[in-house]
């Protein structure tokens, strides 16, 4: 999510990562500090390594992972998440090696029903954007339902580090959705999907209009928001109105299905799902 201005590569012995600049390579970390927008590189990205996700537990207190007994980094800022980019960017970073073993454990399931919406909707789909990619739930489920290239981008160096280990991304970018536009172009892609991410990122109208620019006319874009949230920002509306403009056709917004069903302070907080068609 950062239009940050490297990106990061892995190999497939899951050294070290290099964080490349120009065609100068660095230590993990911004040399120097951030450097400028110009400058990013993206980088394409091939890992064999794989990780085991394991479950058991609910918010507080975690059975049967590395780091049981330990609180969630993610404690307290779930139901009350951070939109500030440099929050959200160090919370996922201290995440990112436990943050599958806890999804699992609280029972999420929104990256599967998106990539099954996505199946149902394009199943042809060539090309796909991952948005928030995070470290590669959701690749992993559109890769499980027959999609078989996949881009993503993420907020997290640490998250897309682990997302390079699934084996699941042609290419990972670290990309800050609150700096518009996306380093991609104009109809890039024939399908996008956006999961547990929306809520990070305030401006939903600014967001929607980027996603339907990097789609191409008559592709799919499937995202999700938590229910209060899409009240809040008042989500179909903002839909409605590209819908007016021509810009996308609404196809579907679910029901609040469950989020975290077991996870003591999401439980109560349901999912929507959305899907729009590119016009």
């Amino acid at each position: 999510m950062s239009t940050t201005d490297g990106a990061e590569t892995w190999g497939s012995s899951c050294r070290t990562p290099l964080r490349t600049f120009l065609g100068s390579a660095h230590p993990t970390g911004f040399a120097g500090g951030m450097p400028a927008p110009a400058q990013l590189v993206a980088v394409g990205v091939r890992a064999n390594c794989s990780r085991r996700a394991v479950g058991g537990g609910r918010r507080g207190i975690l059975t049967g992972v590395s780091g049981a007994n330990e609180p969630s980094v993610a404690d307290g800022r779930l139901l009350h998440a951070p939109t500030d980019p440099v929050e959200v960017r160090a919370l996922y970073d201290a995440w990112a090696d436990r943050y599958e073993e806890e999804v699992e454990a609280w029972d999420y399931r929104t990256p599967t029903d998106a990539a099954a919406l996505l199946r149902g909707e394009q199943p042809g789909a060539g090309h796909v954007l991952d948005v928030g990619c995070g470290t590669g739930r959701s690749g992993r489920a559109l890769r499980d339902v027959g999609f078989t290239s996949v881009v993503g981008c993420d907020l997290s160096a640490r998250a897309l580090a682990v997302a390079a280990r699934t084996g699941v991304y042609e290419r990972l970018v670290e990309v800050d959705l609150q700096k518009l536009p996306t380093p991609f172009a104009d109809d890039e892609f024939d399908a996008l999907s956006c999961v547990g991410v929306l809520t990070y990122v305030p401006e939903t109208d600014a967001t929607l209009r980027e996603f339907c620019r990097l789609v191409r006319a008559g592709g799919t874009i499937v995202f999700s928001q938590r229910e209060d949230v899409w009240r809040e920002r008042e989500c179909r509306v903002l839909i409605d109105r590209l819908v007016a403009e021509g810009r996308c056709g609404l196809v579907h917004a679910s029901d609040p299905r469950p989020y975290l069903p077991k996870n003591d302070e999401m439980r109560d907080i349901g999912v929507v799902l959305c899907v729009l068609r590119r016009q």
